[in-house]
C-alpha cells in the first residue's frame, strides 16, 4: 500500500531552517533561560530519557554521547531554536560494534550512557556545562580529566542544585549518576523497565505535574501501559 499513498507536504521544511547545538546554547544561564522554557527543557528531558531508554542497547548511541551531538532545529524568522525537538548527529561509521566485559570490572560506572544522560540532565536544568565546573579535585594532578572527573562533578552539582530542582528530576539525576547503587540486585530485570520506572517515569511525573503536558501528548505510551496490555489476555 505504501506506493500508493501520495506523500504529504511537511509542515517543517529543513532545509528552510537554520540549526543550533546545545554546546552553543549552554554555559551562560541566563541566556539559556531566556532562549527555553522551564516547560520546553522538561519536555527536553523526557525527550532525552526516552532516546537513551529505547537505543541504548543497540548500536545507535555511543556510550559518551553528551551535548556536542545535540542539535536543535530553529524556524527562519523565529527568535530561538525549538528545544523540544532535540537531534543526534552521529557518525555511525566510528560507533563500537564490540563491548569489552573487562572494562566494566574497573569503571567507575556500569552504563556510561545512563551517566552521560546524568550529566545532561543536570545540564539541560541549570544551563550549565559540565566541564566549567570541574574542581582541582576532580582532575588528575589538578589538571587533568579522567573516568572519574564528569561523575564526581556531577555529583557535587547535584547535591548544590538540590532545592533548585523538582523532586522527580532529582531522582531521575541520582538514578543515572548512582545507577549501581539504585539497580542493586535487579540486573537481572528488563533493562528498559528499570530505566523507565528509574529514569523516565520521574520525569513524565514532573512534566505532568508542573506543566500538564503528558507523556502521550509528545507521541509516547507509557511502558506500563503497553505491558498490561500484552499480559491482560486481550
Amino acid at each position: 500500500m505504501l506506493w500508493q499513498q501520495r506523500a504529504q507536504r511537511s509542515d517543517s521544511q529543513i532545509r528552510h531552517q537554520l540549526d543550533a547545538s546545545l554546546v552553543s546554547l549552554l554555559g551562560d544561564a541566563k541566556c539559556w533561560k531566556e532562549r527555553s522554557k522551564p516547560r520546553d527543557r522538561s519536555i527536553l528531558a523526557v525527550v532525552l530519557a526516552h532516546a537513551v531508554m529505547h537505543c541504548s542497547e543497540g548500536p545507535w548511541l555511543p556510550a559518551d554521547f553528551d551535548k556536542k551531538q545535540i542539535f536543535f532545529f530553529r524556524e527562519e524568522g523565529a527568535q530561538h531554536p525549538d528545544v523540544r525537538r532535540p537531534l543526534f548527529a552521529l557518525d555511525f561509521t566510528h560507533l563500537p560494534t564490540t563491548v569489552d566485559d573487562d572494562d566494566n570490572l574497573f569503571s567507575v560506572h556500569s552504563n556510561p550512557t545512563i551517566l552521560s544522560l546524568g550529566i545532561l540532565l543536570l545540564e539541560i536544568n541549570d544551563g550549565i556545562k559540565i566541564e566549567d565546573h570541574w574542581a582541582p579535585g576532580d582532575l588528575m594532578d589538578g589538571s587533568i580529566p579522567n573516568e572519574s572527573t564528569n561523575l564526581t562533578t556531577a555529583l557535587r552539582l547535584l547535591e548544590k542544585l538540590d532545592d533548585e530542582l523538582w523532586i522527580g528530576s532529582q531522582d531521575a539525576v541520582r538514578a543515572c549518576l548512582e545507577w549501581d547503587e539504585v539497580n542493586d540486585g535487579r540486573e537481572d530485570e528488563d533493562f528498559v523497565k528499570r530505566v523507565y520506572e528509574l529514569i523516565v517515569e520521574p520525569l513524565e511525573d514532573v512534566l505532568r505535574q508542573a506543566w500538564g503536558v503528558t507523556p502521550e501528548q509528545l507521541g509516547f505510551d507509557r511502558i506500563h501501559k503497553r505491558e498490561q496490555a500484552g499480559s491482560g489476555g486481550t
